[in-house]
């Protein structure tokens, strides 16, 4: 899945997990959601989660089985979430849920999370299992990988 060029790891352009994992991961814990989605709406999910490692998380540094299966789960739950509500932007993701309260001719409206936390909170499991697996957030530390001359 990983791609490994003069030493140098990049994310391949397409899905970074298969429908028949996601089934096979999705049975072992008993995701009745997941068993009852269509093939594209399973392939639109896992898709969406690969652009989401993708634009968040650099390549692990070292290739191996146990990585990228460990990258696999990590999308493929990361394809759960999407189910419910969008990974990067979308209009659900900039909704916040708000309380008013009034008493009187004073209203104050309160919101209860921001996008930005409700996101990390979904993601938390992902970013564990990315980190896991050696890949790390765009942004985090240092940037740029040293070569030896």
């Amino acid at each position: 899945m990983l791609i490994v060029e003069n030493g140098a790891v990049s994310w391949p352009s397409g899905p970074l997990a298969t429908v028949e994992q996601a089934d096979a991961y999705a049975q072992a814990r008993g995701w009745s959601d997941w068993a009852a989605l269509t093939p594209e709406r399973k392939s639109g999910a896992i898709l969406d989660a690969s652009a989401y490692v993708r634009a968040s998380y650099r390549p692990p540094e070292d290739v191996s089985a146990t990585v990228e299966e460990q990258i696999s789960e990590a999308v493929i739950e990361a394809a759960r979430l999407s189910l419910t509500s969008p990974l990067i932007g979308g209009d659900k993701a900039a909704q916040a849920a708000r309380k008013s309260v009034k008493a009187g001719s004073v209203a104050v409206e309160y919101e209860t999370s921001s996008a930005e936390s409700r996101s990390a909170a979904r993601l938390a499991l992902v970013a564990g299992l990315l980190r896991y697996a050696g890949a790390y957030p765009i942004g985090s530390g240092v940037n740029v990988r040293l070569a030896k001359s």
